[in-house]
């Protein structure tokens, strides 16, 4: 859906973003009934990928300074505010709580991230995780729900772990999430490496 815009200049994606920003509130607020395919949550989801294209194209590298980790700190803190008061969020069935406070949290998130990496990147050796990670992110947004439910059966059958544990806590939820990222780079692997056509790639000459 967002292939079209492409090739048009920032402020015209953005522009067209922000429509799409406003579709998804009209229908997660006034309609009562789940779109077909998931289209309620595609929308939404949409105003993040097309965030995550002028991030890419207007991306470089900067030497850390006292304010940008001061930021990171601030964004932080804005997620970790917002994660509380809005409460649990499910994109996969449209529940948003607030949508404005979503949207902020989310966006606080994204630049957190995209410093924090920015600042990882400066050392070669995480720079090569974090370029494998983003070539990657197909596979693992596909995997990772799957990755959830394995590590949860692991907490609860292996450990003896309650779930519940990592109902609204912060510092368990970074945990568990960090080990399902990192759960799928195997899969990853092996899929470009043997089964490379399932994410349209070509096999490699010497695979």
């Amino acid at each position: 859906l967002f292939k079209p815009l492409q090739k048009k200049s920032k402020s015209i994606k953005i522009s067209v973003l922000i429509v799409i920003a406003v579709i998804g509130y009209t229908n997660y607020a006034y309609n009562p009934y789940t779109l077909p395919f998931c289209l309620g949550t595609a929308i939404v989801g949409m105003v993040f990928y097309g965030i995550g294209n002028l991030i890419v194209h207007n991306m470089q590298i900067i030497k850390i300074k006292l304010l940008h980790i001061i930021l990171v700190f601030l964004t932080m803190g804005i997620v970790i505010f917002i994660a509380h008061e809005n409460g649990y969020i499910i994109m996969a069935t449209n529940n948003y709580n607030n949508y404005i406070l979503f949207f902020i949290g989310s966006f606080a998130g994204i630049y957190m991230i995209n410093l924090s990496s920015n600042f990882l990147s400066l050392k070669p050796v995480f720079q090569n995780i974090i370029i494998y990670i983003s070539k990657n992110t197909l596979i693992i947004n596909s995997f990772h729900l799957l990755t959830f439910s394995f590590l949860k059966g692991i907490m609860v059958f292996v450990f003896h772990i309650p779930v519940e544990t990592l109902y609204g806590k912060i510092v368990p939820n970074i945990v568990f999430a960090l080990v399902s990222l990192f759960s799928c780079l195997p899969i990853a692997y092996i899929i470009n490496k043997h089964f490379p056509f399932i994410i349209g790639k070509k096999r490699s000459p010497e695979g």
